[in-house]
């Protein structure tokens, strides 16, 4: 089986971007402690004098912190301006108009104590700049306790920035938020919206919840809510008695908060479907050898796994363990082959509907002209899967489903507004916190460290670019002269000579890497030899062709060498 990916970034993928080559940014991106460092200097201030003997003088860390009680906890604003300022670059931003993404969630940061950061995120929504940035940090035993008071500093400078603008260098921005990206949880705590599990919960529609030992949604069809009604607040089912202090904003309160699929439909239903086979009732429960047939599929892809992708498959016994992006990669990728021949016809079916529309969904070629077809199809995936697992299985994820169409109509594939790269963040965050005492001063003192690790520098990079120049072959006839190299990078994946990452989509053709030549000092006339195979069917017919999706069923690899250039390149596949 070989997939055509789609580029896609996760909690766990990031790229090391460098800083200039000074010793502060690569003190900051090792995370080398001051101790370590400070004796580092005590050496090397013999050879030269020059040198700073304190090691935060040498990274210049701010000692200047302003932290103060808000809301249950304490509180420091780093400011909207400044990360903005800390992102953008000359030429950045061809037009006027800056767009803001917003992110607010909860990160406990010890297993022994209750204390969290309740940070406030922000991200460019601009291509080649979507690096998140810290706006605020709340540290407390708790969630914020007075919404108010929480977002106060954000919501006055967003006042501010929306009236006035934002001035870089010589240019003038307007600013606006396009987004604001959170779980379920953290979405009704910022709306002021009723808990997320009650029977009016759903942030788009006005169905009310029917009860089955847990609130389920059982219509597909029910009124849409509107930014104009939530903020006349005339569902008092839906709000609590306090408005949102986002409300202040220039902001859609509806179409503006939407759902992220990396809670509902990564965490939620793929990580439910899963658990439903490996242990549910009766009537949906995998019997065990055909549990461990799946993990031995899965680990059997391993080592074919490309780097793209931030895990390498596991076995179903370590799904307790699964990050978001390993139930992302199953739905999109491995689950349809793992499951083949071992779940039930109907049981597959259903699920190879959920993967075909995720598919869709976070591909920037596919939604935009069957976002209708997938709205249709995730809504009979939700009659099917109430049909199959139960009426009391449709909660609030299931039925989130059915409203993803319109979040791809309004914001483009879903990985423009996925939690993925703000949960990446968080994790940095996490590990910039070495002891209990004072964490928002040391995650504040590590961002005045590394600022520059966190520009949008990663985009300079010259591409294409070649690596791991050697002379092992194949080199066919008439290319004797060509240098030849073992890795090539492109803006969006990388491609070498190993099996993991091989395999390519060449002019509609799946190919096989055997060797990547280019004359010396030319990087834009570079060539690809490769092997073709012979034999491309599809993987799957139902709903569609396998085909459509770039998902096909490979084999009978030709023993002819091609020689083809870089300019026909379309992807880079993922070969099972």
């Amino acid at each position: 089986m070989a997939q055509e990916p789609v580029n896609r970034f996760s909690d766990d993928d990031h790229n090391d971007d460098e800083g200039s080559d000074g010793e502060p940014d690569l003190a900051a991106k090792h995370k080398i402690t001051h101790r370590a460092l400070g004796d580092l200097l005590h050496i090397l201030c013999k050879k030269n004098p020059s040198l700073p003997k304190d090691p935060r003088t040498l990274l210049k860390t701010s000692t200047s912190i302003t932290v103060k009680p808000i809301a249950g906890g304490l509180y420091h604003h780093f400011g909207i301006s400044k990360g903005i300022n800390q992102m953008l670059y000359p030429e950045s931003i061809p037009g006027v108009n800056l767009l803001l993404q917003i992110n607010i969630d909860g990160l406990p940061l010890f297993k022994s104590s209750k204390l969290q950061f309740w940070p406030i995120l922000g991200m460019l929504d601009h291509k080649g700049l979507k690096q998140p940035f810290l706006i605020g940090l709340f540290a407390g035993n708790s969630k914020p306790q007075n919404l108010d008071e929480y977002m106060k500093d954000f919501v006055e400078e967003m006042k501010y920035l929306e009236r006035v603008g934002l001035n870089f260098g010589d240019r003038h921005f307007q600013i606006q938020i396009s987004a604001i990206i959170c779980d379920a949880p953290a979405r009704a705590m910022i709306k002021c919206c009723k808990p997320y599990n009650g029977y009016f919960d759903c942030d788009k529609c006005t169905q009310e919840g029917t009860w089955y030992n847990k609130v389920t949604f059982q219509e597909t069809d029910a009124t849409l809510r509107t930014d104009a009604s939530f903020r006349d607040m005339l569902d008092e089912n839906h709000h609590t008695d306090i408005p949102s202090p986002l409300l202040e904003l220039d902001i859609g309160m509806v179409t503006q908060v939407p759902l992220d699929y990396m809670h509902l439909v990564c965490l939620g239903v793929m990580q439910c479907l899963l658990l439903y086979w490996i242990k549910g009732s009766l009537t949906c429960r995998l019997p065990s050898r055909s549990v461990l047939e799946i993990s031995g599929r899965l680990l059997a892809l391993a080592p074919y796994s490309p780097r793209e992708f931030a895990h390498k498959p596991r076995a179903l016994s370590e799904i307790d363990r699964w990050k978001a992006t390993e139930f992302r990669q199953f739905l999109l990728y491995t689950g349809s082959f793992v499951l083949k021949d071992i779940l039930s016809d109907t049981f597959y079916k259903n699920f190879v509907l959920l993967s075909v529309g995720m598919n869709i969904l976070t591909s920037p070629r596919l939604c935009t002209h069957y976002v209708d077809y997938v709205r249709e199809l995730l809504v009979f995936f939700v009659r099917e899967y109430t049909q199959i697992y139960g009426h009391q299985e449709v909660v609030y994820n299931v039925h989130g489903l059915v409203h993803l169409a319109d979040e791809v109509n309004r914001f483009g594939p879903l990985d423009n507004i996925s939690a993925f790269p703000f949960e990446n963040f968080l994790g940095k965050v996490k590990k910039m916190v070495r002891k209990p005492q004072h964490p928002i001063q040391q995650v504040a003192r590590r961002i005045s460290e590394s600022q520059s690790l966190f520009r949008g520098s990663a985009c300079d990079q010259n591409y294409p670019l070649l690596k791991m120049e050697h002379s092992n072959g194949p080199v066919p006839e008439l290319f004797e002269v060509y240098n030849q190299y073992g890795q090539l990078f492109l803006p969006r994946f990388c491609i070498t000579l190993d099996q993991e990452n091989n395999c390519v989509l060449l002019n509609g053709e799946i190919c096989i890497v055997q060797n990547l030549l280019a004359k010396h000092g030319q990087s834009e006339d570079i060539f690809l030899v490769v092997k073709q195979f012979a034999e491309v069917n599809d993987f799957f017919k139902h709903p569609l062709r396998s085909s459509d999706l770039g998902i096909h069923h490979v084999s009978n690899l030709k023993p002819e060498l091609v020689v083809v250039s870089i300019s026909r390149l379309n992807g880079k596949c993922a070969l099972a």
